[in-house]
């Protein structure tokens, strides 16, 4: 049997965070051990727990106004710890320029849960 894995999620819309949650829990439930963040500053000071997979929204912005944005801390991430599997999830990427070898994105919309299904089993 594999290792559970670690996985962070970093959303500052509580309502969406636990609705992702919940939804990766029951999907993978003896597979992902979940945890929330509000910010990416609070995810990095956690760093020290080595998530497999981190699931990060761009605009973390909107609660805390001098938050980093997530596609930032995401560069940061990959440049401190490479093998860790970086998901940006957010409704505002339209206009990023995403380096696939930095992050897979996943666009918020009526689709988003079931593409991040199909990627962490990917990874899994």
């Amino acid at each position: 049997m594999n290792a559970i894995k670690k996985l962070f999620i970093v959303e500052d819309n509580p309502l969406y965070a636990k609705q992702l949650s919940k939804f990766i829990t029951n999907k993978f439930d003896n597979k992902l051990n979940v945890k929330t963040f509000v910010v990416s500053e609070t995810c990095m000071m956690s760093m020290h727990e080595n998530p497999d997979i981190i699931i990060m929204d761009h605009v973390l912005n909107t609660k805390f106004h001098d938050a980093e944005e997530g596609y930032n801390a995401l560069i940061q991430i990959k440049k401190d710890y490479p093998s860790i599997k970086l998901i940006l999830h957010s409704g505002t990427m339209q206009f990023l320029n995403i380096d696939p070898n930095i992050c897979n994105e996943i666009p918020k919309d009526e689709n988003s849960l079931v593409e991040i299904e199909k990627y962490l089993n990917h990874l899994i």
